[in-house]
């Protein structure tokens, strides 16, 4: 086995992605990897993707997605939508192949989906992140 050390600039960067992201550590690399300094890892979380939820004023759909930044994400979308859009939730780490094959029956086009039949839609995607973190191995890294 080899040992991961602080002076390995890349695997150190991992190891403080997947502590962002929330995917768990292992506990021997808690010992091996102490806690970052608090600015470094803020940035590393700015820096990680975050997979969000997006409203449409007048609209029960809402868009399933993930970006390193949503907020630049929504001004983005927003050029070419004329209803208001608005950010409703959003979380680090990527989700979102998850939840689309999660509530495909859901789907209304493409990214897009109507979960009232379920519930708030911020509530249902806030569970089912909620579940899928508690459940190593379930997020997408690559969509």
């Amino acid at each position: 086995m080899r040992t991961l050390e602080f002076d390995d600039p890349e695997r150190l960067g991992r190891v403080e992605l997947m502590r962002a992201k929330g995917t768990g550590l292992p506990p021997e690399w808690d010992e091996r990897f102490p806690t970052l300094p608090a600015q470094r890892e803020r940035r590393l979380r700015m820096s990680a993707s975050s997979t969000y939820l997006i409203g449409a004023e007048g609209s029960e759909l809402v868009k399933i997605g993930h970006a390193r930044n949503p907020q630049r994400r929504l001004a983005g979308l927003q050029t070419g939508q004329p209803a208001q859009l608005t950010l409703l939730w959003s979380q680090v780490g990527d989700y979102e192949r998850a939840l689309h094959r999660k509530f495909a029956a859901y789907r209304v086009r493409g990214e897009w989906f109507d979960l009232t039949p379920l519930g708030s839609p911020v509530e249902i995607v806030r569970a089912a992140v909620a579940a899928m973190s508690a459940t190593p191995g379930v997020t997408d890294s690559a969509t």
